[in-house]
C-alpha cells in the first residue's frame, strides 16, 4: 500500500492498544504541505464496523462527530480562561439539508479550529489521541472519529479555522475502494467555505453526504416527530453554556436541544458529581418510563424530565451514557437502578481506571474514587431523608402513640437504600424508655436475633425473648424447604397450624410436603406415637396417610390459638387466632441483608447528631 509492505496481524477487536497500533501503520501516509490520507477499505469492513456492530451506524457517525465539537469547544473555553479572556458559550449545529438529489448532514461548532498542523498532527491521524486534550477532560478518547463520516456516507468535506490563522479546507472522500483526504482550492474554502461560515472567529464544520441508505431513511422520517431519535439526540441534553441547535431546512424545523437542569435539581457531592435529586427513587418503585417518541411529542423540557430520569444513566463532559458501577464495599447499591450522575471529570489520563468508556460512548463503567464518591452522596441523601423521618414521629414513638414496627415499615418504603437492607426491633435495656422497642440497623451480618415471619404487627402480644434478642420481622411466607431448614436445626420456636396442614396434613408426600427427617421431629413433638426412625421416606408418608385424621388432632390439639409452640419459655398469653395464617417464628445467627459499613458510619453520625439514638441504634 503506497509502496509499503503490510503485514497480517492478528488481535482481539477490544484490545484498543494492538487495534490503533495496526491501524496507524498502514492507513497514514503525510507530506510536507501535502495530505495524503489512504485507508484500505478492509481495514474499515474488519475493524472499524465490527467495533461499531451494535450500533445505529448514523447515530454513531453523529456522536463521534459531536464529540469532536464538543471537544473543540471546551479547548477554546479552557484557552480563555487562561488568557484571561471571558468565553461567550459553545455553539454547535447539526443541520440536514437538501442538495439536488443529495442529502448533506452538517455538524458545526465555534470551537478552536485547527491549523494545518492539527489536521496532520491529530485530525487525520487514527488512533490519537491529545494528551493535553485529555486532560482538559474531553470526550473524545480512541481518535477516530474522522473515519465514522465512512459509516454513514462516501464523501465529506471538513471546513476549520482557528483563531488568528488562515480558514482551511478539504475533503474525505472514496477513490479506487480507497478512503483518501486532498484539501479543496483555496478560493472555494475562503468563499463559502471556512471564512463564510466563521467569519473573524474559529471553529469547524463537517459536511457529509449521506448514503443511499440513510437517504432512504431520511425519505421516510417526517421532521420534527422522527428526526431527533434518527440522529439519536431525542435523549441528549447539553450541559451550561453549551446550546446545540438540530434544524432541517426544507421543512422548516429546529429544535434546541435540553440543557441540565438547574444547579437546585442536584445533591452536589463534590465539584465532579452531581446527583438527580428527584431521579432516586422510592423504594419497590418502578416508575413507567416514556417512550422517546413520547418525549419528542412533549418537546424539550418534557424530554429533559424523561432524560433524567433515566436510571443507571450519566452526563460526562457534555454527552450521555449507559452506565455500570463497580460499588466494592457499597455492598446496599448493588443491584440498585442509580439516580441520573452528572460528572465533571479533568484529567482523564490519571482517572483511566476509574472510568472506562466504550467507543462512540455506547457505555460507561465507573470505579474506584468515581463510584465511591456517588455511593457517599446517595448514602447522605439516604440517611438525610431517613433522619428526617424519624424525627417526625419521634413524638409519637416516645409518647407510645406510635410503635417502632410502623417507622421501620416506613423507612424501607420510603427510602430506596433501607427498601433492600434488614431493619430489626430490639428492646431499649436502659434509660428513660427502657423496656420500649427501637430500630436497629447491623453491618455485622453474624447477629443473634429472632425472625418473626408472616403479618407482624403483633410480635410483642405473642411472645417474649428471656434473652432480648433483636428480632426481625418479614412479612412473607415461608417454602418449605427453609421450614424443613428451621426444624432439623432445632431453630424452631413456634409454627402456625395453617403451615402444618400445609406441608404434613394436608400433603401426599415429600413433593408437597416437608422432608422425612422435619416430619418426624414434628411428629415428636406433638406427641405422634412413631417409633419407626429409621423408615424410609416412603413408609413414612405412608403411616401419615392412614393416620391423617390423628395426626392433625395431634398438633391441633398441642397448638393454642392456631400457634405450635416448640419452645414454651417464649410465649406470651394472648387472644388472637391465627388458625389461618402462615406465621413462624425462629432463632437465627445470621442477618440476610445486612447494612454496610460506610452507610452504617453516615447514619450513625446523623442519628447522634440529632439526639435520635434512643429510636434508633446503629451498630458496625
Amino acid at each position: 500500500m503506497n509502496g509499503s509492505s503490510l503485514e497480517a496481524a492478528c488481535f482481539d477487536l477490544y484490545d484498543y492498544t494492538e487495534f490503533f497500533r495496526a491501524i496507524r501503520s498502514v492507513t497514514e501516509t503525510r507530506r510536507h504541505r501535502e495530505l495524503k490520507f489512504s485507508i484500505s477499505e478492509d481495514v474499515i469492513e474488519l475493524l472499524i464496523r465490527p467495533l461499531y456492530g451494535r450500533q445505529d451506524s448514523l447515530k454513531a457517525a453523529v456522536r463521534e462527530l459531536l464529540q469532536n465539537a464538543l471537544d473543540a469547544c471546551r479547548m477554546k473555553k479552557k484557552e480563555k480562561e487562561e488568557r484571561g479572556e471571558k468565553e461567550s458559550g459553545a455553539e454547535i449545529t447539526v443541520r440536514l439539508e437538501k442538495g439536488g438529489e443529495d442529502r448533506f448532514l452538517e455538524i458545526r461548532d465555534n470551537g478552536i479550529g485547527m491549523d494545518a498542523e492539527d489536521v496532520r498532527s491529530h485530525f487525520l491521524t487514527v488512533g490519537k489521541t491529545n494528551k493535553r486534550n485529555r486532560r482538559l477532560g474531553t470526550v473524545g478518547k480512541y481518535g477516530i472519529g474522522v473515519l465514522s463520516v465512512f459509516l454513514a456516507g462516501d464523501y465529506a468535506e471538513v471546513y476549520t479555522k482557528k483563531e488568528g490563522e488562515e480558514p482551511l479546507a478539504f475533503k474525505l472522500y472514496i477513490k479506487d475502494s480507497q478512503k483518501q483526504v486532498s484539501w479543496i482550492e483555496e478560493g472555494r474554502a475562503a468563499g463559502r467555505g471556512s471564512a463564510g461560515r466563521f467569519g473573524d472567529g474559529s471553529g469547524t464544520a463537517v459536511r457529509l453526504r449521506l448514503d443511499d441508505a440513510q437517504r432512504a431513511r431520511l425519505g421516510e422520517t417526517n421532521p420534527p416527530d422522527g428526526l431527533l431519535p434518527l440522529f439519536g439526540l431525542d435523549a441528549y441534553m447539553t450541559e451550561e453554556g453549551t446550546r446545540i441547535t438540530v434544524t432541517e431546512a426544507s421543512a422548516g424545523f429546529t429544535a434546541i436541544l435540553p440543557s441540565l437542569p438547574p444547579e437546585a435539581s442536584f445533591y452536589r457531592v463534590n465539584d465532579e458529581i452531581r446527583i438527580y435529586r428527584a431521579g432516586w427513587p422510592a423504594a419497590g418503585t418502578a416508575g413507567e418510563e416514556e417512550t422517546d417518541a413520547d418525549s419528542a411529542a412533549r418537546g424539550p423540557e418534557k424530554g429533559k424530565e424523561r432524560i433524567c430520569s433515566r436510571k443507571n444513566t450519566v452526563f460526562f463532559n457534555g454527552m450521555i451514557s449507559p452506565a455500570t458501577f463497580n460499588w466494592g464495599g457499597y455492598t446496599m447499591l448493588q443491584k440498585k437502578a442509580i439516580p441520573f450522575i452528572a460528572l465533571n471529570i479533568a484529567n482523564l489520563d490519571e482517572r483511566e481506571g476509574e472510568f472506562g468508556v466504550a467507543l462512540s460512548r455506547e457505555s460507561a463503567e465507573l470505579s474506584g474514587s468515581i463510584a465511591e464518591g456517588i455511593a457517599r452522596g446517595i448514602y447522605d441523601m439516604e440517611t438525610d431523608k431517613a433522619a428526617d423521618l424519624i424525627k417526625s414521629r419521634a413524638d409519637s414513638l416516645r409518647e407510645e402513640k406510635a410503635g417502632a414496627e410502623g417507622l421501620k415499615d416506613t423507612l424501607q418504603r420510603e427510602c430506596a437504600v433501607f427498601g433492600g437492607c434488614d431493619i430489626l426491633l430490639e428492646a431499649m435495656q436502659e434509660g428513660e424508655r427502657k423496656g420500649c422497642q427501637r430500630l436497629l440497623v447491623s453491618a455485622d451480618r453474624n447477629l443473634r436475633h429472632l425472625e418473626l415471619w408472616g403479618r407482624g404487627g403483633r410480635a410483642e402480644e405473642i411472645f417474649c425473648d428471656p434473652q432480648r434478642r433483636p428480632l426481625r420481622l418479614c412479612g412473607y411466607s415461608m417454602s418449605k424447604r427453609e421450614i424443613a431448614d428451621i426444624i432439623e436445626e432445632e431453630r424452631l420456636i413456634a409454627i402456625s397450624v395453617r403451615y402444618l396442614d400445609d406441608y404434613i396434613g394436608n400433603a401426599t408426600g415429600p413433593s408437597n410436603g416437608l422432608r422425612a427427617e422435619a416430619v418426624r421431629r414434628i411428629l415428636k413433638a406433638v406427641g405422634v406415637n412413631y417409633s419407626q426412625e429409621r423408615d424410609t421416606s416412603e413408609k413414612l408418608w405412608d403411616f401419615i396417610r392412614r393416620r391423617r385424621e390423628y395426626v392433625r388432632s395431634q398438633y391441633t390439639g398441642k397448638s393454642d390459638q392456631g400457634l405450635l409452640w416448640l419452645k414454651e419459655e417464649f410465649k406470651n398469653s394472648y387472644e388472637h387466632q391465627f388458625d389461618n395464617e402462615r406465621l413462624i417464628l425462629f432463632d437465627s445467627s445470621w442477618l440476610e441483608n445486612p447494612a454496610d459499613p460506610a452507610f452504617c458510619a453516615v447514619l450513625k453520625e446523623k442519628i447522634k447528631r440529632q439526639g435520635l439514638a434512643d429510636l434508633i441504634r446503629v451498630q458496625g
